[in-house]
C-alpha cells in the first residue's frame, strides 16, 4: 500500500473513532497509537492470520487484536461506505458472473438475490 494512502487512512480513522486515539489504558500506561492498531488490523485482515499470532511481533494481546479489528472494520465502513463500498452495477455484475463461471462457479455472486440471471 502506498504510504501516503496508509497515513491518510490512519488520520481519518483516528479522527472518526476515539478508540484509535493515543491515550492511557486501564492501568494508566500509554496504550497503542492509531498507527500500531491500524497495522495490526490490516495485517490480520490481509493475511487471515489468527489474532494470537500477532502477539509476539506486535505485543498486542489476542483480545485487543480482536477488538481492534472490529473497531477498524466498523470505522472503515463508516468512513468509506458511500464512496467505495457499493453494490456492483449491472455491467460489473455480469462481468463478475462471467469470471466466476469461467472458474467453475456458475451463478455464484454471494447472494441468492442475483441467482435469477
Amino acid at each position: 500500500m502506498n504510504i501516503r494512502l496508509f497515513r491518510r487512512i490512519v488520520r481519518e480513522i483516528e479522527a472518526k473513532n476515539p478508540y484509535f486515539q493515543y491515550k492511557p489504558n486501564a492501568v494508566g500506561a500509554m496504550g497503542f497509537d492509531c498507527m500500531h492498531k491500524s497495522v495490526v488490523a490490516m495485517r490480520m485482515l490481509a493475511y487471515g492470520c489468527p489474532a494470537d499470532s500477532l502477539d509476539e511481533k506486535f505485543c498486542m494481546a489476542e483480545s485487543t487484536v480482536l477488538e481492534t479489528v472490529k473497531e477498524f472494520a466498523d470505522t472503515i465502513i463508516q468512513l468509506y461506505e458511500a464512496e467505495y463500498l457499493r453494490p456492483p452495477n449491472a455491467a460489473e455484475l455480469q462481468s463478475i458472473l462471467a469470471d466466476n463461471e469461467a472458474r467453475g462457479f456458475p451463478g455464484m455472486i454471494g447472494s441468492t438475490m442475483f441467482a435469477s440471471n
